[in-house]
């Protein structure tokens, strides 16, 4: 038994096709059980929910704390079975994803964390600027993950929440999300809540798996292919990556005189520094798609130095 876990906040845009995907999925060995946790929706997710009870073997909860790591970390009391798959409200997941899953887990029991490839699904078909942008831009942006990687142990960044399985002994030890990270209800909030767990998780000895063949798609909507929405997620990766390094980094070493925060605010400084020079010489160069990749990146160095500062003030 597997149980695929996936919280939900005002989804019903995608909810239905992504149900919908769910009822086409292949049996994996020993069954499954779908747990939604609603997350104080106001539109209407519930009904969608409900209407599919009958087809799919769903557990619904409500979590009216807005946080999505508050609500897996809900979800977490209701599930069943050896392993945990983790996905979003709208992912479009391939047939054979968890009979793929399941197959990498009874294979490799040495493996605690499996995560696979996530594709985009446009909504609309992308501008050639969009559909060009290399990966790094892409994967920040959209939560996707390349399909290139072969078979095998893989980097905590490239484990990504909407394509996520981990063996539930991780979670009877008592380990958790961050509530601190993630989807909060607001707009500044630090992204990569999965890759935090995933990275603290490979630091205390666990290991990481990549499953080629468990494919899902990531539904890609209007609003969200425009520039002015893709530069403000930089910043939430940004903030995000910002508090991973801050966790998780090492100690200053003895030699080093300064606490070990301050330390990092003066390397954001210098990054921010640096990557304005590179957006002024850009901006001289009318080449739109260049100047865009250079405010991505102010974007993202930004989104490190307002984290480092809220960080810092609250000390």
């Amino acid at each position: 038994m597997l149980t695929v876990l996936m919280a939900t906040y005002n989804g019903a845009v995608t909810l239905s096709e992504t149900l919908e995907a769910f009822c086409q999925l292949e049996e994996p060995v020993g069954g499954w059980k779908l747990v939604i946790v609603d997350n104080g929706s106001t539109d209407h997710t519930q009904e969608i929910i409900q209407s599919y009870c009958e087809r799919l073997p769903v557990t619904i909860l409500y979590e009216p704390l807005r946080g999505k790591n508050i609500a897996l970390n809900r979800g977490l009391n209701s599930v069943s079975g050896d392993l945990v798959v983790f996905t979003d409200d709208d992912v479009l997941p391939q047939p054979g994803w968890l009979v793929q899953i399941r197959a990498a887990v009874e294979a490799h029991p040495e493996i605690s964390v499996f995560g696979g490839a996530i594709l985009p699904k446009w909504s609309v078909p992308p501008e050639d600027w969009l559909q060009d942008l290399e990966w790094p831009y892409m994967g920040g942006s959209f939560a996707l993950v390349q399909p290139t990687f072969t078979e095998g142990p893989i980097d905590p960044d490239n484990i990504v929440g909407p394509n996520m399985a981990i063996r539930s002994e991780l979670f009877e030890a008592g380990h958790q999300f961050d509530v601190t990270i993630g989807p909060d209800g607001t707009g500044s909030y630090p992204m990569g809540s999965e890759t935090e767990f995933v990275t603290r998780m490979a630091k205390q000895g666990y290991k990481l798996w990549h499953c080629k063949q468990a494919v899902v798609y990531h539904i890609i909507r209007p609003h969200q292919m425009h520039r002015a929405w893709i530069l403000a997620r930089a910043v939430r990766f940004g903030r995000g990556m910002y508090r991973k390094w801050a966790k998780h980094a090492l100690n200053s070493p003895p030699w080093v005189k300064i606490p070990c925060y301050i330390a990092r605010q003066v390397i954001i400084l210098a990054q921010l520094f640096r990557q304005a020079v590179r957006l002024m010489i850009a901006s001289k160069s009318n080449d739109p798609d260049k100047l865009f990749r250079q405010q991505w990146w102010w974007n993202y160095y930004l989104g490190k130095a307002l984290e480092s500062r809220a960080i810092g003030l609250k000390r």
